[in-house]
């Protein structure tokens, strides 16, 4: 397999294993020393957490109190240099989610920008060493996400 091509398979494992609640399939697309970042919703500062399991240990509650998750990431752009990489790729994300009983489920859909950077490994080839988040909106709009804030026009944020 070319190295385009590995890319395109961690991205897919890592997305498949979030959607499919497949918490070993996520592992296997991140190195040990992961980094994710995203920005607050006044888009002020940077939030980071490290470490393969730190990201399992959050994003996990929020996937799972999901009815459903679904993540499309179409066109990703590759670079390579050497055994490094750099993805970026436009992120949607739809969430289906049990409301109160006495309303239906909400359908809300979240979307972004990731910015994956990759090294290529001698024992398990292609990981992500780390994604930076940064969302684009939130529909419909709320204030907050758990772990996603949002940004954009609905909270008053400017690009």
């Amino acid at each position: 397999m070319d190295d385009r091509r590995a890319i395109e398979d961690v991205l897919a494992r890592f997305i498949y294993g979030l959607d499919r609640l497949g918490w070993a399939l996520v592992e296997t697309a991140l190195t040990e020393d992961f980094r994710y970042g995203f920005k607050e919703a006044d888009a002020a500062r940077w939030v980071w957490f490290e470490g393969r399991a730190e990201m399992v240990r959050r994003i996990r509650p929020i996937v799972e109190a999901a009815r459903t998750f679904q993540h499309i990431c179409p066109n990703p752009l590759i670079e390579l240099a050497g055994d490094a990489a750099t993805l970026l790729v436009n992120h949607m994300a739809y969430e289906w989610q049990d409301g109160p009983a006495d309303r239906p489920p909400q359908m809300r859909m979240l979307a972004g920008r990731w910015e994956g950077h990759l090294r290529r490994t001698s024992e398990e080839g292609w990981r992500f060493t780390g994604v930076v988040f940064d969302p684009t909106f939130l529909f419909p709009w709320a204030d907050d996400l758990r772990a996603f804030p949002p940004r954009g026009p609905a909270n008053g944020v400017a690009w």
